[in-house]
């Protein structure tokens, strides 16, 4: 949904079709990027037109709950439920996994849902994992990566929190 900042009015929708919504970010260029978590895929809108960025099935992303774009224009998509960040480029080509999260060993539900993801203050690449759904196992993360020139990876730096329970 799309609303007039200073109004509140709502206005035409930026995207439709989504089912449902799983992330967004905004290019470099003003172009709308958003996740749709239902059927794995990610919606360019340019010039208030939509198209698929990313094509169902066309890649190992799945379940994208965050985007966000590098300095160099490449995106990150966290894949909610494949435990990883994976790296595409302007054009949508899939680049390979940024950073692979470990999953939690059985009989514990083994995905750990990594689930939103920025920038900190020194450009690093931090990434909070909401942790297994089998309460009271249930213990999140918060961690940092640091970014690679020449590399598609991403390199863990560090947890800068580790197993915090859920609210």
């Amino acid at each position: 949904r799309k609303f007039n900042p200073t109004t509140g009015e709502e206005l035409a929708s930026a995207a439709t079709g989504l089912g449902p919504p799983g992330g967004f970010a905004f290019a470099p260029n003003g172009d709308l990027y958003v996740g749709n978590f239902g059927s794995s895929t990610v919606i360019r809108v340019h010039e208030g037109m939509q198209q698929f960025f990313i094509l169902p099935g066309t890649t190992p992303m799945s379940t994208p709950s965050s985007l966000l774009f590098l300095p160099n224009g490449d995106l990150l998509i966290v894949s909610m439920f494949r435990n990883a960040i994976h790296r595409f480029d302007s054009t949508g080509t899939y680049l390979g996994v940024f950073a692979t999260i470990a999953p939690v060993p059985p009989p514990i539900d083994n995905t750990n849902y990594p689930s939103d993801i920025a920038f900190d203050q020194d450009g690093n690449v931090v990434l909070a994992v909401l942790g297994p759904t089998n309460p009271p196992d249930n213990r999140g993360q918060i961690l940092r990566y640091a970014l690679n020139e020449g590399s598609i990876a991403g390199t863990l730096i560090d947890t800068l929190v580790d197993a915090y329970p859920p609210l």
